[in-house]
């Protein structure tokens, strides 16, 4: 067991400006006028008002132009241009709308609609970047769970809930902060950025959030550039709406374990190995797809659940045991292995009563897989690789897969009611999973068998397995 962290690290100050930043926000909010500008003639030049609010941003003009040479009517199938791109001219800068509005309502006295994605001066090249989220009420920020260090910025003095991701090829800062009467929490890059690769580490940092916490943040998010590493001024931005946060379950729980255990402290998952998931999620498509079906599945039935985590399980046990196919393999040496091959295919050549057999070319593709191991074999191996040992009811559930991956429910509801048995192997497939995905990464820690805890505090019965698990 790791040793115990004191709950407040020591202070950090962030050298970072905000004015710029709260100067645009409150811009967007407040709404400014705006003009289109669009090939079709029944928007273009129309005096608009255009204001963010909550996931979107508000659009509101007068009703569409009419003029000379042409009917409105003639654009209806196109509607009226509002679902095109268009740009919106606001005295100071062009502001892009490159998929149109994303719902509008239309009358004979005016429109109103909404606007999911807008940019303006966002260069393509590489600059510094800001990732700016809102967080809701119920939107569970890590820093319970993480390893992090209390810091000041914007005059304001926070706790802890500071992750400075400095081995990264593209270092980060991430935290939160209060702006406009709305709590935020911000990813800086500390270094120049192309946008697609801010985009990925920002996706990476908020999946692997997400593994750990059960909360995948999403909403929106407000991307800012500048060419300055303290943000002091925005040379431009992009808004984009998400789809809605998805609240799932957490695999860390250092207030919980505190309190299993009788420690004097909690111990809190640490930085490098975040920043390690967080590289590996960036770099591995493999990797980050596996972390994805685990995390944005969680709200999903405990059916659906059953599947999508077979598929994971199968992901990562590819990624583990890919590297070390030679050592998995029946025959340890390649060049022995085609000599058996050579050697059994002979035998099968000298049977020259075909009449013996139903299908001889199926022999022929077996004895040419002779050194590949079974895929249920290959599971628990990965396992193995990463030093985690496996018990019979893992395995039982591990079993369960192929069940899954075919649709099939080897549960009928006379035997599994309230689906209590149903929910304990998703429980426990999903347990196995993060736990390969975290010792991928050189994890070591407990996580917390959350099936267990609903034994405790749902059913009312007896666990059959302690509260966390060491991996």
């Amino acid at each position: 067991m790791a040793k115990p962290k004191n709950d407040i690290p020591e202070a950090y100050e962030l050298k970072v400006d905000f004015k710029s930043t709260l100067d645009l926000l409150e811009r967007l909010e407040f709404g400014q006028q705006v003009v289109m500008m669009s090939s079709y003639p029944t928007i273009n030049g129309l005096e608009c008002q255009l204001r963010k609010v909550h996931r979107n941003f508000i659009f509101e003009s007068p009703s569409i132009k009419h003029g000379e040479g042409y009917q409105p009517v003639d654009y209806q199938s196109e509607q009226y241009g509002f679902g095109k791109p268009f740009g919106l001219n606001n005295g100071e800068a062009l502001i892009h709308v490159p998929k149109g509005l994303s719902e509008f309502r239309y009358n004979l006295s005016d429109v109103k609609g909404t606007i999911s994605y807008l940019e303006s001066n966002y260069a393509r090249q590489s600059t510094y970047a800001r990732m700016l989220m809102p967080l809701d009420e119920d939107d569970d920020y890590p820093l319970s769970l993480i390893e992090s260090v209390s810091y000041k910025t914007n005059g304001t003095f926070y706790a802890k809930g500071l992750f400075m991701l400095k081995q990264l090829k593209q270092p980060l800062d991430i935290y939160r902060v209060t702006l406009v009467n709305k709590t935020y929490i911000v990813i800086d890059s500390k270094s120049l950025i192309h946008p697609e690769d801010f985009k990925a580490y920002v996706d990476a940092v908020l999946l692997a959030f997400g593994l750990i916490s059960g909360c995948l943040l999403k909403s929106e998010r407000l991307v800012l550039q500048s060419h300055n590493a303290n943000f002091s001024n925005i040379s431009g931005f992009m808004f984009e709406r998400l789809k809605p946060t998805v609240h799932g379950y957490k695999m860390i729980d250092p207030m919980l374990h505190r309190n299993y255990y009788s420690l004097p402290a909690r111990i809190f998952f640490p930085t490098r190995d975040y920043e390690s998931l967080v590289a590996e999620i960036a770099g591995c498509s493999d990797f980050s797809r596996c972390v994805s079906l685990i995390v944005e599945s969680s709200s999903y039935p405990v059916y659906i659940r059953a599947s999508t985590y077979s598929v994971a399980l199968e992901t990562i046990k590819n990624i583990i045991v890919g590297s070390k196919k030679e050592s998995i393999n029946p025959i340890k040496e390649p060049s022995d292995a085609k000599v058996i091959r050579e050697s059994l295919n002979e035998v099968l050549n000298d049977i020259k009563d075909d009449s013996i057999f139903n299908n001889k070319a199926i022999l022929y593709k077996r004895i040419d897989n002779i050194n590949q191991t079974t895929n249920k074999d290959a599971l628990q191996m990965s396992f193995k690789f990463v030093g985690l040992d496996l018990s019979e009811e893992d395995i039982r559930c591990i079993n369960y897969r192929n069940d899954f991956l075919h649709g099939r429910i080897p549960f009928t509801p006379s035997e599994d009611a309230d689906d209590f048995e149903m929910t304990r192997v998703v429980f426990k497939l999903q347990l196995l999973v993060v736990s390969l995905l975290l010792k991928k990464v050189n994890y070591q820690g407990e996580l917390l068998n959350f099936f267990t805890y609903l034994c405790l505090y749902k059913y009312k019965t007896i666990p059959t397995e302690s509260l966390f698990r060491a991996v």
